[in-house]
């Protein structure tokens, strides 16, 4: 079923109505009847172990693609044009190295979690990132957690 799964994701990258509906979609029942519409099969727990897998995972391609980042400031000029993460995980792959968007993420978000409290500060500051915009993303991703603090 797992194979199924990223059936249906890759999918998406050739569907522009599919993407679109994932985009919108706000539930783990949205994305199985969008599958099942399809013809994919897969069930709800494989779905959210899929999900879980790709945030935790750890890459070694994208480890070496930093270090080849600090090296290389043709590279660094490039990517200060580029404002998403699937951006960046295109320009990486025009380089040969493979990793995902969740997979960027989370780096980053490990990066902010082990970080001092001051350490924090200046890497949330250098990303430009607004607070203002935290109860648009709290209410798009239903993201208790972020509630709960």
């Amino acid at each position: 079923m797992l194979a199924e799964l990223v059936s249906f994701f890759e999918s998406a990258s050739d569907d522009e109505d599919l993407k679109i509906k994932l985009r919108t979609i706000d539930t783990v029942d949205d994305i199985l009847q969008a599958a099942s519409q399809r013809g994919f099969t897969f069930s709800e727990s494989e779905l959210i172990s899929h999900f879980a897998q790709t945030l935790t995972r750890s890459s070694d391609d994208l480890a070496a693609f930093l270090k080849f980042l600090l090296e290389n400031e043709e590279l660094q000029e490039r990517l200060r044009l580029i404002n998403t993460p699937e951006g960046i995980v295109a320009v990486a792959y025009q380089f040969g190295y493979h990793f995902t968007a969740p997979d960027l993420i989370n780096h980053f978000a490990e990066t902010l979690l082990q970080a001092d409290d001051a350490q924090t500060v200046i890497l949330f500051d250098s990303f430009g990132w607004d607070f203002a915009f935290l109860p648009g993303v709290i209410k798009h991703v239903h993201a208790p957690i972020l509630t709960n603090l």
